[in-house]
This record gives C-alpha cells, sequence and structure tokens, in this order.
C-alpha cells in the first residue's frame, strides 16, 4: 500500500537537485512533493551548502570548508503545511540539524490539537549535553500544556 502524500521540505539546492532526480527516476511525481524552504520564523536567512550534504545547515560547519553561504526563505512548519494542505500528519520525521528550537517549539505546542498527531521522531543535533536537556524540557513543557 505505502504513502499516498508526501512532502520534503529542503532548503539545500544542491539537495533539492537531487530529490527531484530521484523523484523523477523512480517515477514519485504523483506523490512526493517538495517545499523549497528552512524550517524556522519567517524570513530569509543565510544557510551554508556544504560538498558533503550532511554538513550544511544554517548552523555553519567550521570544519567543512566547502561551505558557501546562500540566502534560502525559511517559513514556519505550520505555514509550510498549510500551503501545502497538510491537514492531517501519520508520520513526521525530521532531521533540522541544531535549529530545532527555533522550527519546532511554536508547531510542537500546536501538534496534536491541530494535527492529531500522537507521536514524534526526532533526530536532534547538539554540541553539548547541555543543549540536549534544554530541548528535552523544552519538549516536557510543551507536552505539559497539552
Amino acid at each position: 500500500m505505502g504513502f499516498k502524500n508526501i512532502l520534503a521540505i529542503e532548503p539545500n539546492p544542491l539537495t533539492i537537485k537531487a530529490l527531484q532526480s530521484n523523484i523523477k527516476i523512480n517515477g514519485y511525481e504523483n506523490i512526493i512533493k517538495l517545499a523549497p524552504y528552512c524550517v524556522g520564523k519567517e524570513e530569509e536567512l543565510t544557510f551554508y551548502s556544504c560538498a558533503d550534504l550532511g554538513s550544511s545547515g544554517v548552523i555553519k560547519n567550521e570544519l567543512d570548508s566547502s561551505a558557501r553561504e546562500i540566502r534560502v526563505q525559511s517559513k514556519t512548519l505550520e505555514s509550510i503545511l498549510y500551503e501545502y494542505q497538510i491537514r492531517k500528519i501519520d508520520t513526521l520525521k525530521i532531521d533540522i540539524e541544531g535549529y530545532e528550537d527555533v522550527a519546532l517549539m511554536p508547531f510542537l505546542k500546536k501538534l496534536t490539537t491541530i494535527y492529531g498527531q500522537e507521536s514524534l521522531l526526532l533526530n536532534i543535533q547538539v554540541k553539548n549535553y547541555g543543549e540536549i536537556i534544554f530541548c528535552l524540557i523544552c519538549l516536557i513543557q510543551v507536552m505539559r500544556e497539552q
């Protein structure tokens, strides 16, 4: 059976190009939609595009000398879902390289009430244990509010 609709949100032009190619080669044009945004605040921001796509993001990887600054459009997750007419989320997989607090906190507060989401998979990129504890405290606080 499989998924009927997939929304891939990706700000990096290099990754977008690879995704578009893979979508076409595999015949998923009617299933996978590609939103060319960074998830965060409603603004244009600096994004560091690297040869190693896993090192790209809004937080500069000082160890990757291939990083080049580009400007990308950032939108809240809620506004992207609205733009692509997503009203129900069955699965949400997020990997946003250290920008979780900015991108997710406004969305998490509405997660259950608007989207009926009961579970969430987070891939949290942190530089130290203090950041992990901060993320977990924020997540617990959001869940308590619901």
